[in-house]
């Protein structure tokens, strides 16, 4: 109906304003820190850019139902987008295939909620029986008992044989005193306190929103501590 479909445009045009004051709040609070990175840094600020980006696209990208997105055909030369030969394209990560509408099966795959909103809203009241609707839509807040979740970096690394062991952020350590690994610090401390408590923040059942956090803000999240 036409009413739905305003609704639709509506919830769009208050996403893309959310995002863009979202990103200005950002580079204000980065600049105001000074911490703007420059020459060899400059693609790490790229990446933090998009992440919050998509960070805040995920704020209410997860609640709204999800078509299967169309992809034209590539032409000759042409690069073959991520997803585009899955027929209900890719769960929040970009790259897992989902097996059926609004995301089915990415609540197992990846460890998240679906419905993130919903799930916060009703986590007291949900039937968390594998396979009910409450289940798909909200895996994270029923404690992803069936989860295929990928383990983190830093769990990763633990599994190898390292010499000297694992620095926080997952990459092997080495020398014995793990002085070359990076210091543990928030990359932006303000937007990392701003965002904390947003949807769950390091905690969330978003996976946008999670990942930001636990990857640009390792000490609020409890990734790792600074030594006194």
């Amino acid at each position: 109906p036409r009413k739905e479909q305003l609704t639709r445009q509506k919830r769009r045009k208050m996403k893309s304003i959310a995002v863009i004051l979202g990103v200005t709040v950002y580079l204000l609070l980065v600049a105001a820190e000074g911490q703007f990175m420059h020459d060899e840094h400059s693609v790490v600020e790229q990446q933090m850019l998009e992440d919050l980006m998509d960070f805040l696209k995920h704020k209410k990208a997860d609640d709204e139902p999800q078509r299967p997105r169309k992809y034209p055909t590539p032409g000759p030369g042409q690069i073959i987008l991520p997803c585009s030969d899955y027929e209900y394209g890719c769960c929040q990560d970009g790259k897992t295939r989902a097996k059926g509408r609004n995301k089915k099966g990415c609540g197992d795959a990846l460890c998240v909620d679906n419905a993130v909103g919903y799930c916060q809203a009703n986590k007291d009241h949900l039937d968390c029986t594998i396979g009910s609707v409450d289940y798909e839509r909200c895996t994270w807040s029923c404690g992803c008992p069936n989860s295929k979740q990928p383990a983190s970096k830093l769990q990763q690394c633990m599994t190898t044989r390292t010499a000297f062991g694992c620095c926080w952020n997952g990459q092997p350590a080495l020398t014995p005193n793990k002085r070359d690994c990076p210091p543990c610090r928030d990359l932006t401390p303000h937007t990392c306190r701003q965002f904390r408590y947003i949807s769950g923040g390091c905690s969330s059942g978003s996976y946008g929103i999670r990942t930001f956090m636990q990857k640009y803000c390792p000490m609020i999240c409890g990734v790792c501590y600074r030594k006194k």
